[in-house]
């Protein structure tokens, strides 16, 4: 069996493991895209479990290039950008997102490659909030800060984190990981941006929380990402360190980190 054939092999079973998972929210990198024009991307089919997918607003859809994205190792990839605000809309049911405000445990890998042209907080994932409940995952490149925030409802800032003069990377494809769960021991929540990681604990949680119903992916009017998007996938659980392993190995084969 060749080299690559033995690549190839590796990673199909390795998407397999996560198909097994059942994660709520997984966006293919390469796979399901709806086009319009051409190259925007209208809808990007959700693999996961929740009858759910990404839709680009009309007129504002991001981009691919259908011969692949040398950015993404190759592989046909979305674009967003800031000078049009191109973007993802997932819009989901309210209770999906509880474990985003009630700490019941949720995970989030992407995998991301940052043009470097942003000045200012770029939000690649966020949440649209109702009473400021929700999820975001941005960088600073002016500032040379890159973090994450888990907001709940009615208690403020449960979870939040941000680098302190770290070179934000662009220009390179960057795994992103966020796992949480209140009471959870010896952390309630680990984070990794590119070699950035952390964990700890996070404050008080609101057991009712607000209601987040839909997901911008590729940032928001007042925060655009300006970038390339691989992978997202999302779970309502707290998944495990040997699981964990099994979507880093997918994602280092599938985009060559």
């Amino acid at each position: 069996m060749s080299y690559v054939r033995h690549r190839k092999r590796v990673a199909r079973t390795l998407a397999q493991q996560i198909a097994a998972m059942s994660p709520s929210l997984w966006l293919r990198a390469g796979v399901g895209y709806t086009l319009v024009a051409g190259s925007g991307v209208s809808v990007w089919a959700n693999q996961g479990t929740l009858a759910a997918n990404a839709e680009g607003p009309t007129d504002s859809e991001p981009i691919v290039v259908p011969a692949g994205s040398p950015e993404m190792n190759g592989i046909v990839c979305p674009h967003c950008d800031t000078a049009d605000v191109r973007q993802f809309l997932v819009e989901l049911e309210a209770d999906t997102w509880d474990p985003l405000h009630n700490g019941s445990g949720a995970s989030l890998f992407m995998w991301v490659n940052a043009d470097g042209t942003a000045s200012t907080t770029s939000r690649v994932l966020s949440t649209m909030n109702v009473g400021d409940a929700g999820l975001r995952v941005y960088f600073d490149q002016a500032n040379e800060h890159m973090g994450f925030e888990i907001v709940d409802g009615a208690a403020g800032t449960p979870i939040q984190y941000e680098s302190a003069d770290a070179t934000v990377p662009t220009g390179e494809i960057v795994p992103v990981e966020c796992r949480w769960q209140k009471g959870r021991t010896p952390a309630e929540y680990d984070f990794r941006f590119g070699d950035v990681t952390t964990s700890g604990d996070g404050g008080a949680w609101d057991e009712t929380g607000g209601a987040s119903t839909d997901l911008n992916l590729g940032g928001s009017a007042t925060s655009p990402f300006d970038g390339f998007l691989g992978d997202v996938l999302f779970f309502d659980r707290f998944v495990s360190d040997a699981e964990r392993d099994v979507i880093r190995a997918y994602g280092a084969r599938k985009f060559g980190l």
